[in-house]
């Protein structure tokens, strides 16, 4: 796996500001999300893509609040994506992994979503025939 070290401090600077935009609009959305009636609202919106979560207990959560079995069929796990990852495997929360618990989480992310990206163009772009 690359440490967030190996890359150019300015990519890092950046990718660090991506995540805190990222943050405030994640504590907007679940502070909405603490209210059900909220959820239904958004549901038909949410529910209409895939749906990634982090730990099975965001999974958990968030099938509880899909709208039907369809919508539930399109949770996944991130970690689904990497090809390298085992079955079931989660995101680790980084609090818990000392100084280089963020850096592990970062290459866990973007190993997982390297494969997100492949299938995605994969579903969705026009194959070559």
């Amino acid at each position: 796996m690359l440490a967030v070290s190996s890359y150019p401090p300015e990519y890092v600077t950046q990718c660090r500001a991506n995540v805190d935009e990222l943050m405030k609009a994640y504590k907007k959305v679940s502070t909405a999300a603490a209210n059900d009636a909220a959820v239904a609202k958004f549901a038909p919106l949410l529910f209409n893509h895939l749906v990634l979560a982090l730990d099975e207990e965001n999974a958990r959560e968030l099938r509880r609040l899909a709208p039907n079995d369809d919508a539930r069929a399109k949770i996944r796990l991130l970690r689904e994506f990497d090809k390298d990852a085992a079955p079931g495997a989660e995101v680790p929360d980084p609090y818990y992994g000392g100084p280089e618990g963020f850096d592990l989480v970062f290459d866990i992310c973007l190993a997982a979503c390297r494969g997100l990206l492949l299938h995605l163009q994969k579903a969705y772009l026009p194959h070559d025939s």
